[in-house]
């Protein structure tokens, strides 16, 4: 069932996050968050932002929400999007469901554009995000090092209302 988080969620969706902090290049963070780390975060993205999970039989299988895309205030229609499964739900739908959820909520705020950062070498990222309608923009050469690795960075977006229906 994808519905909006609760606070007795954040820890779960922490776990989810920490795995790829630690097991891949997936996530650029460098070390594990900690819970009160994470439920500052979460607190601050549901000020203003939808934040979703996907939960069955008390589990958390995915998580996905929306962010600011930057601090300028002219880019108040523009979001950036996150998306983490449990590492033990790839590649069963989740994923889509949680976006199409999330798009949802983006048009009801009257987002225009969903942007969405992914690390270059993500292939299964770069096709799920094809898959639900985003668009390749650009990459970012040796944006940072991870596991002693150089990473790049892919752009991605989607226009989710036509600039005419938003002024």
């Amino acid at each position: 069932m994808i519905r909006l988080i609760k606070k007795s969620d954040y820890n779960k969706c922490c776990d989810i996050y920490n795995y790829y902090v630690i097991n891949t290049s997936i996530s650029f963070d460098l070390k594990p968050l900690t819970y009160i780390e994470y439920e500052n975060k979460i607190n601050k993205i549901i000020e203003k932002y939808p934040f979703l999970v996907d939960e069955e039989n008390g589990e958390i299988l995915g998580f996905a929400y929306l962010d600011e895309f930057n601090s300028r205030g002219a880019y108040f229609t523009t979001a950036d999007l996150t998306i983490y499964l449990n590492s033990n739900f790839i590649h069963n739908g989740i994923g889509s469901k949680l976006y199409l959820e999330l798009e949802k909520y983006a048009k009801k705020m009257d987002i225009h554009l969903i942007i969405s950062l992914i690390t270059e070498t993500n292939e299964i990222s770069k096709r799920f995000h094809e898959k639900m309608g985003f668009k390749y923009l650009t990459t970012i050469k040796n944006a940072a090092i991870k596991n002693n690795k150089w990473e790049s960075l892919v752009y991605y977006q989607k226009e989710i209302r036509p600039i005419g229906e938003i002024l």
